[in-house]
């Protein structure tokens, strides 16, 4: 028993002698971290502008920096500061070393600068500065030249919202004050004149929180860009009022926030989920940062769009810009942020603002290989075929591209050619082909697609043989790659078996460049795509040849035929649709006389989630349909998704009445 507790007591003094050598031993063996980062106060810059470079490295005794086409090229200062003599992108190293240890660290394009060409002739404002303040000496102590920090703000925000300085609005002077007042600063005016007052009180309010001297700076720097965004951004006219929750609102305060975050004077830790697109300040400027993933000229282009889109709005803006709803483009933010995509495209904006080229996997703007595909036969679209071969009056080529898959095209002969003509270019990397409504031995079984740019010179893009449907009225589809744009299509089709080709629909799905408007391209007519038609019921109100499927089939030549004034349908779509456009055409002449012309006079949209409560999406009065075969469209504001839509139709008509519709379709986009 003694042996054994003398055993346990050996093991404790052993044990405790081990962890007393271990401790030293990890103590004289200790060493240091070392490691090299740094960063700049600004990477967009003008030739010959400094750049303060800010060493933030951990145990470093010595520097070694290397400056690709800066002067000074090299330095071993702590904090160099550098200007740069040509326009380019350039990147910077610095190597830090502790005795025999070094750490290096690289950032590749780190450094744009701008020449001088573009904006040398940019004009700055004249400064007129007050502090009225009871205590001036505080914000002289923090902005010791007032005057150059706004004139820095100027250029700097002019360069994030423009391309070139001749885009601006010229501002001409900016009435600047310091004064005792609550609040935080605002601006007042409009260029060329402008105000902006900054709170004393607010300023040390900030200090007295503890905020260091470098701190209140750049919250001094911070709320000074905001306010510059607002004295240089267009204002969106018809965008509603200064007011949360109105597109107004959104557009002013979320791009002079963004401008602030990007000018390094917000973080992402102050992004937030949820919230609206139209609360301004920081929820709306980080989403104005993520739609930069869809377009990376989005910024300059929203701006722009203040000009050019009358009445503006968020929806209108975005559908232009990025072809896409507002909702559905927030609901994809929000879904970024829930599951840590947003990291990764954090990342990549970054590198973006820093000047390289990055890849947001299918979504930038400008027509380029990433952008988003749209159908081109759906945008002034000339299309033509063989003039030597029997085509029916009724299947002529046309119907190759009038959105109808009832309808077709048929040749009597086993080869023969379509051919898609535009006024712009385009990129081409998909198709469909539509298979008719019978014969499966008419189809297309092998064709060549080829494009050209003067009609003459034909290269092949693609090439398919042994193709099948498998039923009637199938859409097959078709992608292959292509980088070249061009403005004409065409297709060469045979068959192998019989002497008649036939084929219903062709749909041509390419990129085109900003300039041209894709309009109704990617907008879907829903009462095409419905998975259920509801339709007012009258006693004896429609004969055979007038049933209300008629208005939705496509065929101007069949209409729907109501023995009343007044009528409508309910559409429903497997998912929801945001609707903006209805058109509407009277029928053709009816028993061949040209007395009356029954139509819609007037019409209300509704829209549902549940086909019971019903919200007003829009109401024309006066549908203007005086003639027969007249087609009119009506494109209207709207942002809400809808399962359900519901048209109500009204027509002025004695007696028993008489509402006649040749065609009606309700476009809009999915959700």
């Amino acid at each position: 028993m003694k042996k054994s507790i003398i055993y346990s007591l050996m093991a404790v003094m052993v044990l405790v002698l081990s962890c007393q050598n271990e401790a030293e031993f990890n103590i004289d063996h200790l060493q240091s971290p070392l490691k090299a980062k740094f960063e700049a106060n600004k990477t967009r810059v003008f030739i010959d502008e400094e750049v303060q470079f800010t060493n933030n490295s951990i145990g470093a005794k010595a520097y070694e920096w290397n400056f690709e086409g800066g002067t000074p090229s090299t330095s071993s200062d702590e904090s160099p500061v550098v200007t740069y003599a040509s326009e380019g992108t350039y990147k910077v190293m610095l190597t830090v070393k502790d005795g025999a240890k070094q750490s290096v660290f690289e950032q590749e394009s780190y450094i744009t600068v701008y020449g001088d060409e573009c904006w040398q002739n940019i004009v700055m404002p004249d400064i007129n500065f007050k502090n009225t303040s009871s205590d001036k000496s505080l914000y002289e102590q923090i902005v010791p030249d007032p005057e150059k920090l706004i004139h820095t703000a100027c250029f700097d925000v002019a360069r994030w919202l423009f391309i070139c300085p001749d885009e601006m609005d010229v501002l001409q002077t900016i009435d600047y004050s310091v004064e005792d007042r609550d609040g935080i600063s605002a601006k007042g005016g409009q260029a060329p004149h402008i105000s902006i007052f900054f709170s004393a009180t607010y300023l040390q309010s900030c200090k007295d929180k503890g905020m260091t001297d470098a701190q209140l700076l750049d919250e001094v720097k911070g709320v000074l860009y905001h306010e510059v965004t607002h004295g240089y951004q267009f204002s969106p006219q018809g965008a509603g009022e200064y007011k949360p929750g109105d597109d107004f609102y959104g557009f002013i305060e979320g791009m002079a926030d963004y401008v602030r975050y990007v000018s390094g004077y917000l973080t992402t830790n102050d992004r937030a989920q949820g919230g609206h697109w139209n609360d301004g300040y920081k929820t709306s400027g980080f989403f104005i940062d993520w739609l930069h993933s869809k377009d990376v000229n989005f910024l300059n282009k929203i701006n722009h769009s203040a000009k050019t889109i009358s009445p503006w709005s968020w929806e209108a803006a975005t559908q232009s810009i990025v072809g896409k709803s507002v909702q559905a483009l927030w609901n994809e933010y929000q879904d970024d942020m829930k599951t840590g995509k947003i990291a990764e495209i954090d990342e990549k904006l970054a590198k973006l603002r820093q000047g390289e080229d990055v890849d947001f996997g299918g979504n930038e703007g400008d027509g380029g290989s990433n952008a988003e595909l749209v159908d081109i036969t759906n945008i002034e679209c000339t299309i033509s075929t063989n003039t030597e071969v029997q085509i029916p009056e009724r299947e002529s080529v046309d119907n190759l591209i009038d959105n109808n898959p009832g309808s077709k095209f048929l040749a009597f002969t086993n080869a023969t050619w379509a051919q898609f003509s535009f006024n712009y270019s385009s990129v081409l990397t998909k198709y469909t082909l539509t298979s008719g409504n019978d014969a499966p031995e008419r189809d297309p079984k092998n064709w060549s697609l080829k494009a050209s740019n003067d009609g003459t010179t034909w290269i092949e893009i693609d090439k398919r043989t042994g193709e099948s449907f498998a039923d009637r009225k199938v859409t097959n589809e078709y992608s292959f790659e292509n980088a070249t744009a061009y403005i004409m299509y065409k297709f060469e089709f045979e068959n192998t078996s019989g002497d008649i080709f036939q084929l219903a629909e062709v749909e041509l799905f390419a990129t085109v460049g900003s300039d041209v408007n894709v309009g109704d391209a990617s907008l879907v007519d829903i009462t095409k795509a419905n998975t259920g038609v509801t339709v007012k019921q009258e006693a004896d109100a429609f004969y055979e040849w007038g049933v209300p499927a008629n208005a939705y089939d496509g065929d101007q030549g069949t209409f729907f035929f109501n023995h009343t004034n007044t009528s409508w349908m309910v559409f429903e779509t497997a998912n929801k649709h945001n609707v903006t456009k209805v058109t509407l055409s009277a029928s053709n002449q009816i028993w061949e006389t040209n007395s009356f012309v029954f139509s819609v006079d007037r019409f209300t949209l509704l829209g549902s989630d549940d086909g019971q409560t019903w919200t007003e999406i829009t109401k024309v009065t006066d549908t203007g349909i005086t003639a027969f075969a007249q087609e009119e469209d009506f494109t209207f504001e709207n942002t809400a998704y809808y399962k359900f839509h519901k048209i109500e139709l009204e027509a002025d008509v004695e007696e028993k009445g008489r509402l006649v519709i040749a065609e009606l379709e309700l476009l809009g986009k999915s959700e």
